[in-house]
C-alpha cells in the first residue's frame, strides 16, 4: 500500500486522523488475505472478484462490520 498517497487521498476528503488510521488497517488485512490465498498483494492485477473473496471471508469469520 502507497500509505503516503492514500493518506493525502482521503486527506483531501477530509477524512478524519481516526478513520484513516482504521482504513489502513483493512487494508492491511486484504493484502494479508491476498497474500495467503496466493495472490502477490495489492497490486493493478487485484480483481473486483478478490474483494468479494475478502468480503466473503470477513463475513465467514465474523469480522465484517459497518466500518470495514
Amino acid at each position: 500500500m502507497d500509505r503516503e498517497g492514500f493518506r493525502k487521498y482521503l486527506q483531501g476528503r477530509n477524512t478524519p486522523e481516526e478513520s484513516i488510521q482504521k482504513y489502513f488497517q483493512i487494508v492491511e488485512k486484504f493484502e494479508a488475505f491476498l497474500k495467503v490465498s496466493g495472490r502477490d498483494g495489492l497490486n493493478s492485477s487485484t480483481s473486483s472478484g478478490d474483494v468479494l473473496a475478502f468480503s466473503e471471508h470477513l463475513i465467514k469469520e465474523r469480522l465484517n462490520t459497518y466500518d470495514n
